[in-house]
């Protein structure tokens, strides 16, 4: 290492190496997605869960999940007797989500996003549409000092939770 780092061939060895190991991780991630999707994303996912602060609260049910909404939402549910899954693996079309509640036929996605960018409302807008194609009832549920940054959304929007048992019940 001394040798090549005198003769100035180190640096260069070790940016030909990055260059390598990023070229076949590319190459890694790519196969992935195209020949064994539900593994890849099931796995991206698992590695996202640990990023950031994680699932920090508790459910009634022992569930963990991200925060305090999320957690107001899911011991609302449990208290309704409803049985639903968090964050389940759904595709649609290709594509792979995982909305915060599913039960039967119905999403709740639950946000409480403090001036969304375009771009995110642009991706929920097409998450939603997807959830829609593939059949499912889809609710956003934001606190109601947000609903003003969800123009585009209004008629899905619930900010309380006794409006979510209207939208819960059997039609």
């Amino acid at each position: 290492v001394k040798q090549k780092k005198s003769d100035g061939t180190f640096d260069s060895h070790i940016r030909k190496l990055k260059k390598i190991s990023s070229k076949r991780m590319k190459d890694w991630h790519k196969n992935m997605r195209s020949n064994f999707p539900r593994e890849y994303y099931t796995w991206q996912y698992e590695r996202f869960k640990k990023v950031g602060r994680g699932y920090i609260l508790k459910l009634k049910n022992g569930v963990a999940v991200r925060n305090s909404l999320e957690k107001d939402v899911g011991d609302f549910l449990i208290s309704e007797g409803h049985k639903f899954d968090y964050e389940p693996l759904i595709s649609v079309r290709g594509k792979f989500y995982f909305p915060d509640f599913k039960l039967n036929n119905n999403i709740i996605e639950v946000t409480g996003w403090k001036h969304p960018t375009e771009t995110k409302i642009i991706k929920l807008k097409g998450k939603i549409v997807d959830y829609q194609r593939k059949g499912f009832n889809v609710v956003l549920f934001i606190p109601p000092q947000f609903r003003k940054f969800y123009k585009a959304f209004d008629r899905l929007i619930i900010s309380d939770l006794r409006e979510l048992r209207y939208f819960l019940k059997p039609q």
